[in-house]
Order: structure tokens, then sequence, then C-alpha cells
């Protein structure tokens, strides 16, 4: 007996029996066993075999397989081959099959041979019953099946039983065996059904815990529509999982489903496997029409193939049962097949007026097609993509659409949209079209709208001077209209900003053109325009017009960028973080990492120009990431400048020197980017005591913009830089001069670079009296603002001008507030210099005990106290406010009252004591 269980055949097994007992009287019987592939036909077969078998039965049982019907009598003489026959019997029914050498027809009379080699088996059973199984009888040669029938006929009053188990189907070519069998008196068909839910649960129930059954039993039901064969697989899949990972808690396709799977397919037949993959390809556009247009078969074949698929539980209501088959299906057809059926796909579902995007996942699939259609479908769905932020759809639409595409200026244009694209995702790989379209815009086939994002990515790439000589060759070259005329001038502009060198060679023919030209829609332009208001009189108005304009997108990711570094020159900070998080979030469900990483380095020099070294090198890096060095172009120096800076302010200069080590553009030190990028070498030189280093790097700076006619210190403050330089060198006269000059320069708005500058002057400055006013006025000026690592230098530099005084009561309260205003802002180095060298170096009468006394003297209220100590320790009113959850004003009365009560007159003033406190818990 087989170890296997069958469930939910009890009664088919009891009808068997019958059948078989009914035959120990002389009453043949034939039994013709029908279903699903994989409903389990094969096992109540070979479990009733066996039961004769043991009872006694001479049992004679066969499989036939795909591709016995190639073979005259090879079914039957594969029966014969093991069975337990006699010597004479044996040895006659070799006879008789070998005198036949051709298959005979299934019609007309049988043969002797076949008559014959009946009459020695019956002969041959004696007084035992006979049992002939016959597993997958529809494979048969027709010799054997010849044979078979011709048994059939003859068994009525033989004590022989024949069982057959045969796939059910319609329009099957077998019919007419089916047919003729069904004429016998005692012949009966028994048809096998889907396992029912009660026989599933108890197949559950055998092998799965009662939880877990429950759990599964109706995703069961609904994968398999009861398929036993697809059932056990799921299980096993299932238990398998369970013992190497734990208990699943829903069901696991793996190996032995998809070999399950595809095995009822194939068994299925090749209409049905074929349709099966065509329903996979289409997805839910498999309608029975377009299946067949697509499999070019009639909609009978269709329905016949659906039926089959239907019945053993693969599909239910055209559709397949479990989605996840349709990736085992898809995974397993050849590549050929695939291909013809997508390319069949895409040119139907384009006729019937699909989307774009739909016959796009076709045509990228199937085989290349040179149709004029197929290029307007693939452009359209690639933009459909990036508005569903699906950046590499768009980027293999457009590339197909390349390949497609026969018409020169349709080439130009699409590769131009595909430059853009791959701009987004990873600007080099935009790099390999820059030589076609340079070729295609010189040679008219892009006009200057078109070419206008180009000649801004060319020159991002380090091409600047190809950038800048294509711009006039489309000048010269073609009579454009206004607005062509506009953009070209819109371009120059741009390439301007971004080198100022070529600012002289790509000046506009005349003011009139630009006066026209800013009222054109043309974002570089404006972008252009504000970044030369920001850095000539600190005016903002035409970046928030930028930026207030125009959306994110291709064309403009460039132009938002530079508006953004234009508040940021005009120390609008606020505005700049407000913006930037604004676009960042904008660009969100857009998978471009080079507008992100754009976006985020800006946030980074926002960060640095607010002390917030931490989080500025935190940007920095995490936009190094966004793209490779080499994709960042000449955009690098700004991320790069950051994160040097902010390394070195730190204190972390390895990691400083290691940036600085990493290959740049050499064309981006004559460029925008490449000042910052300048700037912040200089300062790391500066800080690691190679001061002719740093100064060298200043005063490059310094001729460049003078040189570029751009000489303002919102750009690069290099005359502040380079005094420093002078003073670390010991040059106090050259300093002072170099400061002095640059005071000259900075507008009174912008009150953190004249602090700063006013913080080296009074370094410079020899005459006590006048340093002690100049830093005094850096501190106020640089109080409350945004640079407070500026501010704790200036506090330190005043600390020291007090101490020298022999004020160290007042020297040691602003080196205190120094000291913390620079932890706050991860400023180590200055922390250090800031430390004092020993406990005795504080005299007695000005000690720490005297000024917590005072404090505790003036009995400030715990809410007095709590704001106390934060103003001690360098915060500012907003600061405050945002710690304790008060508002400003409510900040300021208390400081007020804090200031009456300490007998002080400013913020600066407070004890230092206080700095040394914890705040009392609100």
């Amino acid at each position: 007996m087989l170890s296997a269980k069958l469930t939910d055949r009890d009664e088919e097994l009891s009808e068997l029996r019958e059948m078989f007992a009914r035959t120990q009287g002389a009453s043949g019987r034939i039994a013709l066993i029908t279903g699903a592939v994989g409903s389990g036909k094969t096992a109540l077969l070979n479990q009733f075999a066996n039961e004769t078998a043991d009872e006694g039965a001479l049992l004679l049982d066969v499989t036939a397989g795909q591709g016995d019907d190639d073979l005259s009598f090879g079914v039957l003489r594969r029966m014969l081959t093991d069975a337990p026959l006699s010597v004479a019997a044996r040895t006659e029914a070799e006879r008789l099959l070998g005198a036949r050498t051709a298959a005979p027809s299934l019609t007309g009379s049988p043969t002797e041979a076949i008559s014959q080699l009946a009459t020695t088996l019956l002969q041959s059973v004696e007084d035992r019953a006979l049992v002939i199984a016959v597993d997958d009888v529809h494979h048969s040669d027709p010799a054997s099946l010849r044979f078979l029938l011709h048994m059939a006929r003859r068994i009525h009053h033989q004590r022989v039983l024949m069982v057959f188990t045969d796939a059910s189907r319609r329009g099957d070519s077998l019919a007419r065996y089916r047919s003729e069998l069904a004429q016998q008196p005692h012949y009966r068909r028994i048809r096998l059904r889907m396992l029912s839910r009660t026989g599933m649960q108890e197949m559950l129930t055998d092998r799965l815990s009662s939880t877990a059954a429950a759990r599964l039993s109706g995703d069961l039901h609904q994968a398999t529509g009861g398929n036993p064969l697809l059932v056990r697989a799921l299980l096993t899949d299932y238990q398998a999982t369970a013992e190497a990972e734990g208990t699943p808690l829903r069901l696991v396709r793996a190996e032995t489903y998809d070999e399950a799977l595809l095995d009822c397919l194939h068994r299925c037949g090749s209409e049905s496997l074929g349709l099966a993959r065509a329903i996979a390809v289409l997805g839910d556009r498999a309608t029975p029409a377009l299946l067949a247009r697509v499999l070019d078969t009639s909609a009978r074949n269709i329905q016949m193939a659906m039926y089959t698929l239907d019945l053993c539980g693969v599909v239910q209501d055209g559709r397949l049962r479990d989605p996840e088959a349709r990736g085992t299906i898809y995974d397993s057809t050849p590549s050929s097949v695939l291909a013809d059926l997508h390319g069949q796909a895409a040119t139907l579902l384009h006729q019937e007026g699909a989307p774009a995007t739909e016959v796009a996942r076709h045509l990228l699939r199937g085989p290349a097609r040179y149709e004029p259609w197929t290029v307007t479908v693939l452009r359209e769905a690639s933009e459909h993509a990036l508005v569903a932020g699906d950046t590499s759809q768009a980027r293999r639409c457009l590339e197909a659409a390349l390949e497609a595409a026969v018409d020169e200026r349709s080439r130009a244009t699409i590769r131009l949209r595909l430059t853009s694209v791959l701009w987004r995702i990873l600007p080099t790989a935009a790099e390999k079209h820059f030589a076609q379209l340079t070729s295609g815009m010189a040679g008219g086939l892009l006009s200057p709208v078109e070419a206008v994002a180009s000649l801004s990515q060319l020159a991002w790439a380090g091409q600047v001077e190809q950038a800048a000589e294509l711009a006039e060759r489309l000048r010269e070259a073609q009579p454009w209209g206004p607005t062509h005329t506009d953009r070209l001038t819109g371009a120059r502009s741009w390439l301007a900003m971004l080198s100022p060198r070529l600012r002289e060679r790509l000046a506009a023919d005349s003011a009139g053109t630009a006066e026209d030209t800013a009222l054109a829609d043309d974002p570089y332009f404006h972008a252009a325009g504000a970044v030369a208001d920001s850095l000539t009189n600190g005016a903002t108005d035409k970046a928030l017009f930028v930026l207030q304009r125009y959306q994110l997108d291709d064309t403009t990711v460039q132009p938002l960028v530079f508006a953004l570094w234009a508040l940021i020159y005009a120390e609008r900070l606020d505005l700049a973080d407000d913006w930037s998080r604004r676009l960042l979030t904008e660009c969100s469900g857009t998978h471009a990492p080079s507008w992100q990483a754009l976006l985020i380095s800006v946030r980074g020099e926002v960060e640095l120009r607010r002390s917030r070294l931490s989080s500025a090198d935190h940007l920095a890096i995490t936009g190094l990431r966004g793209m490779s060095m080499r994709s960042w172009g000449l955009g690098v120096g700004f991320p790069v400048a950051i994160r040097v800076e902010a390394l070195t302010g730190m204190g972390r200069f390895d990691e400083a020197l290691d940036m600085l080590s990493r290959p740049v553009p050499d064309e981006m030190l004559d460029t925008l980017p490449g000042l910052h990028y300048r700037q912040a070498r200089g300062r790391f030189f500066l800080a690691t005591n190679r001061h002719h280093a740093a100064l060298g790097d200043f005063l490059a700076c310094g001729e460049l913009v003078e040189r570029w006619g751009a000489d303002a210190p919102a750009l690069v403050p290099w005359r502040t830089n380079a005094a420093e330089a002078y003073l670390a060198l010991g040059q106090h006269q050259q300093a002072a001069a170099l400061a002095e000059e640059q005071l000259k320069l900075i507008p009174d708005r912008q009150r953190r670079l004249r602090g700063m500058t006013l913080c080296v002057l009074g370094m410079a400055t020899r005459d006590p009296a006048a340093r002690t006013a100049v830093l005094h006025e850096s501190v106020e000026l640089l109080e409350g603002g945004e640079g407070q690592l500026q501010l704790a230098l200036a506090l330190g530099e005043l600390g020291r001008v007090h101490h020298a005084m022999g004020d160290f009561g007042r020297a040691r309260m602003l080196t205190r507030r120094a000291w913390h205003l620079a932890k706050s802002c991860s400023a180590e180095p200055v922390c250090r210099r800031l430390a004092p060298q020993s406990p005795e170096a504080a005299p007695v009468e000005a000690g720490p005990e005297a000024e917590v006394s005072q404090v505790n003297d003036a009995l400030l209220s715990e809410a007095e106290n709590r704001v106390a100590v934060l103003a001690a320790q360098g915060l500012t009113n907003r600061e405050i406010s945002a710690k304790l959850y008060i508002t400003v004003s409510t900040v300021e009365q208390h400081l007020t009252r804090i200031y009456r009560k300490l007998s002080v007159k400013r913020r600066r003033d407070l004890p230092t004591a206080l700095a040394e406190l914890s705040p009392v818990a609100s």
C-alpha cells in the first residue's frame, strides 16, 4: 500500500472497489477517471491498482507519456515488459508484437494480431482477475489504443477490469476513443472534482497546526482553486520556510510551487500553455478577443484553452487565480516567445487606443520597431513616467525612441530630452550625448529655446569654453525670432554668471536687448540677474521672482538653485533655508538624485553660515553621496567647500585634507563654485598654520573677482580672509589696511560680514582703546545674528583685551560666553583656544564664588533663572524662546528684569557663573 494519503477521494475509491468486486463474477468493467490536470487522477489510480494486486489480481499497468504516440505499440510493449505473465504467454505476446511493424489505423476491423494478443492475455489469467491500468491513456500511440478498445469490447463476460485516466478537455482530437468506450454497457466515467473546502481543510490539518490551517485555508483555495497538485506544492514550500525561518504568516511560493504550476501548464497542452503565457504578458488587458489576436488563433480555440486552465484552477474568469503565478509563468517563457507576444500586444493595444504607458511597456520588451507611431508613443510614455517619478522608465522609453527614430531632427530633440532625464539621475551618463547635441545645435536641428538647458549642462560638465563658443555660433548663424534671441541672451547671461571671465565675451548686444530680455520668460536669464543683483546691492527681488515663478523641472533646476545662492549672498539665510526645504519636498516624489544633491548642498551652505558646523558637514556628505564627484561637474566645488570649511572649523583636519586631496575638474577653479573651493582651501591652510599657502589662495580669489569685475564681499570676502593670514604672519599693518578696505565695500545691511571684518580689524589694531571700541562694535553687529561662531571669536578677542587691561572679571565672563558659543557650534579648535590655561589664572577677587553670590542675592525667579542661564551661554532670544517654549516677547521681559536685579546693562555683562549652571526644570 502507498504511504501517501488520498484526501477527499473516498467516494471515487469506493466506486472503483465496487467495480472490481463485480469483475469477480465474470462481469468485466471499464472505468475512465477524468479530471483536470493535477486533480489527483494518478494518485487515485495507483492506490486502487495496488489494492487489486494485493488481493491477487493480475495487474498490467503503464503510464503513457507525451511522445509515446510516435512508436507503434509502444505503450503496449512497455505494459507487457514487466507483466507477471507465464513464459508461454510472454513468448506468444512478443511474437505477435514483433510481427507488427506499422501502426494500424483506428478505423476498420481489428487485425488478426490484435485479436490473438487479446486472446493470449485473456487465457493467461486462468482463475485470477485481470486489471489493466493505463495512466494518461490519451497519450497512447494509435496501435496501443486500438488494442485497448478491442479488449474493451471483449471483456463483458470476463474477469477483467480496465481503468484509464484522462485529462478533461474540449475539442480533443481523441474524443473518438472516449465515445467508443462510452458505448460499452459495462463502462463508467468517474469525474474527479477539485478539493472541496472540507477536503482542503483535512489536508491542511494533517500537515499544519490548526491555527496555521485556519489562517491559510482561504488564501490557499483562492490561489489553487482546490487543485491538489498545487495545494501540496504550496504546503511543501510553506513547511520548508517554516523549518528554515520560522512560521510565516502567509503562503510562500518557492521552487516546489513554481515547478508544479509549470508542470500543470505543460500537461494542459500547448494551446493552454500559450494562452497562459499571453495572459501573463497582457495582465489586466487579457480579454478573449485580444488574446485571440495576439496568439493569431480563433475565439473557439481560446475558449477551449481557457476552459482547460479554468478546470485545473490556474485561471478564474479569464484571470490568473494567483497573482504571483504571473511572474512564474512570465519568467519561464522563452525570451523569443516573450518578445513576439509583447510586440503583438504593443501593436494591437495601440490600435485600440490604449494609454501610451501601457503600449510602451510592451514596446520596451518586444522586438525593435522602426515605425513612426512607436516614437510618438515612447516619448509620450516617458513624460508620463517623469510625472510619476519613474525616471528609469522615462530613460528606457527615450533610449528606445532614439533608436527607433529615423528623422535627424526628431533624433536631436529626443536626445536633448534624454540628456535632461539622465542629468536627473546620473549627469555623467549625459556626457556621451553632448557631442551629438553640439552637432545638432550647430546644424540648426535644435532651436535656442531647446538648446539653452543643454548649454547649461555642457558648461556644468566642465566644457565652459565649448558652451560659450556654441552660444556665439547660434547667435550669429541663424536669423532667430525675438523669442529665440531672448533665450540666447539668457544663455549667455547664465554662462557669464557661472564663469564670470566670460562676461565681456558674452555680453548682450545692447542695453535695449537686455532690457527686453528681462521681460522674457527665461529662468536662466532671471537667475543670472538674481545673482548679480544680490552681489551688487543685496537685492533679493529677482531671486524671489525666480523661486515663485518657476516650478521645479529639468529646465529650471539650475536657475532655482542659483536663485537660492543669490539669497545666501544677500545674507537672507532664513529665506534660502525655507525655499530650499520647499524645493526638496517638491522633488521628494521624483527619482532625481542630482536635483536633491544640489538643493542639499544649498542647505549645507546655510547651516555653515549659521555656524552649525556639524549639520553643515552632514548635509555636504549627503549631497556628495547623492551623486559621484564626477557627476557633480563644476558644481562639486560647492559641497566640497562646505565640507572642508565645516571640518576645519571642527578641528577634523585629516578629514578636511582628505576632501581636498580628491580630484576636481581643472576648469572649476575659474568659476563661481571654484571661488568657494579656493576660499575653503585657504581657511584650511590658515587653520593648519600654512599661512603663506592660505594667503596665496585668498589673494588668488581677489585677483579672479577683480579681473571678472565681480569684486563683491558677499561672494568671497577675500580681503577679510587675507587680513587674517597677514595677522598670522605678524604683518599687522597689511592686515589692518585690507580690513579697512573691506569695510568700505560691505553695506551696512550685511551685519555678519561687517562684524567678522571688524573682528579682524580689532585684532590688527595696536591701540588698546581703539581695539576695544572696534571689537565692541563687532560684537554689537554679530549679537543676535546668524554668525554665532564669528560672535564667539569676537567675544574671545574682546575678552583678551579686557584681560590685558586688568579687568579679569569681565574678561572671564566674555571668554566663558565665547567658549559656550563655540561649543554650541562644535568649533573645538576655538574652544581649546578660549579655555583657561589653569585655575590659578583667574584673580581671586573676581572668582566664580563672587559671581554665584551675586546671582543668589538677586533672587531670580525660576523662569528668570532659566532665561538667564541660556542667555549667559550665548543663546539668542529666538533660540531661548524655542528651547523654553515661550514667546520672544516674554524672553525680552525676563531679560529686562534680570538685568535690573543683577545690576547689568546688557547680555554680555551677565555673570560668567550663570553659564556653568543648568536651567531650572520647568
